[in-house]
């Protein structure tokens, strides 16, 4: 009965995560397609390749945010709950969309007082945010370990943190 309704969980997810994908607030839906090849920066310097993250065998979530964006901010406490649940399967990014660089970034984290316990990625150039056509912060992807994008959603409220632990857990269950 507890499967049952899980499974039942996990449909319904999915179900609202394609019916957003094709809605009119993005460009594409990446949905059943590979997620496109990348390759960036941490905060920290250190680099980020979408080859190396699909060899390592995780469940990838792309996290799309920004400063000013209050549904971003409202949505990072659960996405700091599911890295912390996760973060032995599951590798969570998040990228910023306010064309800043790493210090900058790192700077307006501290005076905003953030809690971020997940890689934050800078993406100053934009090229993250082109690559992946995100018009409406906050976007969340979610790929499968091969790299095929499962999930895709737009904007936050609460309650959308079940729809993507109900995606991230289905997922984890079919390796």
């Amino acid at each position: 009965m507890l499967r049952a309704m899980r499974l039942l969980a996990v449909l319904l997810a999915m179900c609202a995560g394609s019916a957003f994908a094709n809605s009119p607030e993005t460009e594409t839906s990446f949905v059943g397609k590979p997620s496109p090849p990348f390759e960036t920066r941490d905060m920290a310097g250190n680099p980020v390749a979408s080859a190396k993250l699909f060899d390592g065998g995780k469940v990838v979530v792309l996290n799309f945010w920004g400063l000013r964006c209050g549904a971003c901010l409202a949505e990072m406490p659960s996405l700091n709950d599911l890295h912390e649940r996760y973060k032995d399967r599951v590798v969570l990014l998040g990228v910023n969309n306010d064309g800043v660089d790493g210090p900058f970034l790192a700077r307006q984290i501290g005076k905003m007082n953030l809690k971020i316990n997940y890689t934050i990625l800078p993406d100053p150039e934009m090229k993250l945010v082109d690559l992946f056509k995100m018009t409406v912060a906050p976007l969340t992807l979610v790929m499968d370990p091969k790299g095929t994008v499962r999930y895709q959603h737009v904007d936050y409220a609460p309650g959308d943190e079940k729809a993507l632990e109900a995606v991230v857990k289905s997922l984890l269950e079919e390796k």
